[in-house]
């Protein structure tokens, strides 16, 4: 039978491997990952609990170490929106930059065309 340590360990690492493998796909969960938070506190009860109970593997330390970081990052990188934020179909600020080739880039230049903008979301 498995042991409540290795469970609560299982729950935390596949939890976390969810959410990685979201953040590589560019499918980053939502400003408020009730689902991820759940599960974390799930990982981390269980592990207390073994503890409690006098179990003897590390496997419960272990995970509630990694789930109590997990979530406290969870919780503490919220991100807030702006009410005058760029939404889809809004027209783009003026901005300028560098290209990786070290030419200057303006995004007048993109005026008429279909464009993609792509924002990567850290959240973690």
């Amino acid at each position: 039978m498995i042991s409540l340590g290795l469970l609560s360990f299982i729950v935390i690492l596949s939890t976390m491997s969810v959410w990685l493998w979201r953040c590589y796909k560019v499918n980053i969960p939502p400003s408020k990952p009730y689902k991820f938070i759940a599960l974390y506190l799930f990982g981390i009860c269980i592990g207390i609990s073994s503890l409690w109970m006098g179990s003897e593997d590390s496997y419960s330390s272990v995970a509630i170490c990694i789930g109590t970081l997990l979530l406290y990052l969870i919780l503490t990188s919220q991100q807030k929106l702006k009410n005058d934020s760029i939404k889809i179909g809004n027209i783009i600020p003026t901005f300028l930059g560098t290209l990786e080739t070290g030419k200057s880039f303006d995004s007048s230049s993109l005026a008429n065309k279909r464009v993609i903008i792509k924002f990567y979301r850290g959240f973690w």
